[in-house]
């Protein structure tokens, strides 16, 4: 269809391409992944720098998050399923005839890097960004040595020429594949004569490297899922990266390693009640994301520090919910009346 410059069929040509974008597992619009990061950047930034960090956001409910997701992540994950579907032997769809044009007869058992990446001109953006994804899952660094003898030899980022990975379909047809297969017996590399010697003809190699992502990521289920997790955390933030619990055990002259009930401070949150409103005040409290009186006197809101309860004492978190002559004796008074509902006596002084 050819789009003149009536005004309605502009409008509706941007439409269908948005919807496009967003049924297909491809890389959202920069429009919608921009007003998403506006929507959350009103709940939780105010206009300001984020007062939680967002990749702590991403973390489940027990790490100190909110299972925020992470679309990158969730359409990384949507895109990767397709090379399941290539890899299936089952599936006989004609998507392979094309994934074929690009790829050698062993595909996705390769260690490229995203930036090495390089695909003719013509090729459908889905594609690529399938085959992105997939660089992004498989691609890693290896430490040890039968890592590194089960390498790929070619589309290897760890083996370049010129900058460059290297690919020879003549070699790779007469089965020299991995960098354990041009290795001695003693550990040494073979040379130039006995590369030739070995691999002049074809060969049935008895060593076929173990491939751990691959495996994993063939005997999963749902992929999408399993991609997203592996995905996702790179961008988190794990609550030993910050330094929350050093701060709770200054003002509490506590030791909170070992303590029970600081590991399950953030899953008590959702036990003890059913209220958003309560949650997120103690979620914000265990972050300690509570505007004091200290801390708006701090970032130069409040002209005082003091408390404005006993007007003694700075008001600090622990003063607030707990040291402040106001506050503990409404302390003492709740655990009276619990004591004596419960039958349990005079409550220890």
């Amino acid at each position: 269809m050819v789009i003149n410059g009536v005004g309605p069929l502009r409008r509706l040509a941007g439409i269908l391409v948005t919807f496009r974008q967003l049924l297909h597992p491809v890389s959202p619009p920069a429009v919608l992944t921009s007003s998403c990061h506006w929507t959350r950047r009103l709940r939780t930034r105010d206009y300001k720098n984020d007062k939680i960090k967002r990749s702590l956001l991403y973390n489940d409910y027990d790490e100190g998050g909110l299972k925020m997701p992470h679309l990158q992540s969730f359409t990384s994950g949507m895109k990767i399923t397709w090379v399941k579907r290539y890899l299936d032997k089952e599936n006989e769809s004609k998507h392979k005839v094309f994934l074929r044009m690009y790829l050698l007869a062993f595909p996705f058992k390769w260690n490229l890097s995203p930036r090495h990446l390089i695909l003719n001109d013509n090729i459908d953006i889905f594609w690529y960004d399938v085959l992105f994804a997939w660089c992004h899952y498989k691609y890693y660094n290896p430490d040890k040595f039968k890592e590194i003898v089960s390498q790929p030899l070619w589309f290897n980022s760890h083996i370049l020429v010129d900058g460059q990975p290297i690919c020879s379909r003549n070699l790779f047809e007469s089965n020299m594949t991995y960098v354990g297969d041009i290795i001695n017996p003693d550990g040494s590399f073979m040379n130039y004569d006995q590369i030739l010697q070995k691999f002049n003809r074809r060969v049935v190699l008895l060593s076929n490297p173990c491939d751990l992502l691959l495996n994993s990521f063939l005997k999963s289920k749902r992929v999408s899922n399993f991609c997203y997790s592996y995905f996702v955390k790179n961008h988190k933030t794990t609550l030993s990266e910050t330094d929350r619990q050093v701060k709770w055990e200054t003002d509490l002259l506590l030791n909170l390693q070992d303590s029970l009930l600081w590991k399950s401070r953030f899953s008590l949150i959702y036990r003890s009640s059913i209220e958003n409103r309560i949650r997120n005040f103690q979620f914000k409290f265990v972050h300690r994301k509570i505007a004091t009186q200290y801390h708006l006197c701090k970032i130069g809101i409040s002209d005082s520090a003091i408390c404005n309860f006993c007007d003694s004492h700075p008001q600090t978190l622990i003063h607030l919910f707990l040291k402040c002559t106001h506050v503990s004796s409404f302390w003492t008074r709740l655990v009276s009346s619990h004591c004596d509902s419960e039958g349990y006596g005079k409550p220890p002084s």
